[in-house]
């Protein structure tokens, strides 16, 4: 993702559009970006099963909970 930040940010969409005629590059980037929302689905996911935890620590006394980890 980052290098096709930065052949957009020094090419436009002309070099893009040029390189997604490709079979190989559309699928490429359909499987990060498939991986980058699996990802986030991951990280939502730990957020709501530790919500009960971050309640604990960001209220009052929240230093004194005393994680193992």
């Amino acid at each position: 993702m980052a290098i096709l930040s930065a052949v957009f940010w020094a090419s436009g969409w002309h070099a893009l559009k040029h390189r997604w005629q490709t079979l190989k590059v559309i699928i490429t980037i359909i499987l990060a970006v498939l991986v980058i929302m699996l990802l986030f689905i991951n990280w939502g996911l730990e957020l709501w099963r530790n919500m009960d935890n971050f309640t604990l620590l960001l209220s009052t006394n929240g230093n004194r909970t005393f994680f193992p980890y």
